[in-house]
């Protein structure tokens, strides 16, 4: 059996159609077809497709099911019970409840689940690249970086944000240095607020807050600085200042240039699939998968504890830090007896030195934050100011109320930036009060708002 996953909507439903000797090549008359039903889908029922895809092995296949017309996948399908989301539920009995996992669940349990996702990620992390950007395949099936990383960020910058294509960057466009990845990342989290209409903010202050985090996040990537942060070559935070009196030692950063590694911004536990014994038989969704910086593959999965930090129900933000400090250490336990493993044991590593060891740093020192910033900016502004400014630019005022949090940075911005800020601000309120969507930005105006913003050239 093979399984046909369509999309209508924001959800997924997959009908099960007999399909002989599944293969690549099938799959890529699927996806070609695929992608001319996105121009084109309201001409052809779903039936209509799939018949007309199916016939080429098997006839006329007789469809159980009659859905509404949609984009749609052929996939081969992968056995299993459950996704490892619904296996570590707390709510998996509850119809359309939220992952929570399920603190009956053993540590025993965890751990095994763990071992076998740890083997997994180190697998990836053996594949590196020289430049960061979407891999394609050659006509002698060589992959390659081609063009810009397909992240999820870039996807709901356009789907939810109505950020213009002309705000972000060029198809065609590679990286050859995580800090220019970084940087990139900082211009994709300001643009929402350059061109986003509706629910932009919730006060005057809040959009000064997001603002100024912004602005700073943009000046430390721009100037080199966030691709050794929580590293041994990090010179220049408040909190290097404070491991130095300490004397302590951490792991070196990965090399700026080459050596990029693999990473798919939706792999959680909704997209791994378990079978019997909770052994993992496939992991899927996999189309926001990129090369990007190694920094990002040392950090331990914000998905331990199934819920992303920045929307965590129990508590919030430091709720999610509360728990996940437990969690966690049921993580790096495995990724030590992993590394342990012969066919792990010469795995090249960042000057070989265990994951373990990254992984462990990275909680402690905030890259974790760092990273998760850079990625997900509909967590960015919570984040920045709980777990990541103070850690960058030192202890503020203990009596400050967190709308106001923008005033004790103020001076740390350029005269330019502090003169543009009001102005600013009141220009966006104003455009903002009335709910509209604009479909076609100039790209003159596209460049005028970013080089106002951040000064670009």
């Amino acid at each position: 059996m093979s399984e046909i996953n369509y999309m209508v909507g924001p959800e997924d439903q997959d009908f099960e159609l007999p399909w002989a000797d599944f293969d690549d090549l099938q799959y890529e008359k699927a996806e070609a077809l695929r992608r001319e039903s996105l121009k084109k889908f309201s001409e052809k029922s779903f039936r209509d497709l799939v018949q007309n895809i199916a016939r080429e092995k098997i006839g006329d296949p007789r469809l159980k099911l009659n859905p509404t017309v949609g984009p749609y996948f052929i996939m081969e399908r992968v056995e299993h019970l459950w996704s490892m989301s619904q296996r570590l539920n707390k709510n998996f009995r509850e119809e359309g409840a939220r992952y929570i996992l399920d603190i009956d669940v053993s540590r025993t349990k965890l751990k095994a689940l763990d071992v076998q996702m740890v083997r997994f990620l180190l697998q990836i992390f053996s594949y590196q690249f020289p430049r960061i950007g979407t891999l394609a395949r050659s006509e002698t099936s060589q992959y390659f970086v081609q063009g810009r990383p397909l992240s999820l960020d870039i996807q709901l910058s356009i789907e939810t944000a109505n950020v213009p294509e002309s705000a972000l960057p060029s198809r065609d466009k590679t990286y050859s240095t995580a800090d220019e990845w970084y940087t990139a990342c900082s211009r994709i989290n300001t643009a929402p607020l350059l061109f986003q209409q509706n629910d932009l903010f919730f006060s005057a202050d809040d959009f000064r807050n997001k603002c100024v985090a912004r602005l700073l996040f943009h000046q430390l990537a721009s100037e080199g600085k966030l691709s050794t942060f929580g590293f041994e070559e990090d010179t220049w935070s408040a909190q290097a200042e404070e491991f130095r009196a300490q004397s302590k030692t951490l792991c070196p950063a990965p090399r700026s240039t080459g050596d990029f590694v693999l990473w798919c911004d939706d792999l959680r536990p909704e997209n791994i699939l378990l079978g019997k014994a909770d052994k993992i038989t496939g992991i899927i969704d996999w189309e926001f998968t990129y090369v990007a910086p190694t920094q990002f593959s040392l950090d331990p999965p914000w998905w331990l504890y199934l819920q992303p930090p920045h929307d965590y129900d129990d508590g919030g933000l430091e709720g999610f830090i509360k728990t996940y400090n437990d969690r966690v250490k049921t993580w790096l336990e495995a990724v030590e007896d992993v590394e342990k493993e012969s066919e792990f044991a010469s795995l090249g590593l960042p000057h070989g030195i265990g994951m373990s060891r990254y992984m462990r740093e990275s909680w402690e020192t905030g890259r974790f934050w760092l990273s998760y910033a850079t990625r997900k900016a509909w967590g960015f502004d919570e984040v920045y100011w709980k777990c990541l400014d103070e850690r960058l630019f030192g202890k503020r005022p203990d009596d400050v109320p967190r709308e106001r949090l923008w005033t004790t940075r103020l001076h740390l911005l350029t005269d330019r930036e502090r003169d543009f800020l009001e102005p600013f601000v009141r220009r966006r309120g104003e455009e903002t009060k009335e709910r509209k969507l604009i479909d076609c930005w100039d790209i003159e105006e596209v460049r005028k708002r970013f080089r106002e913003f951040l000064g670009e050239p």
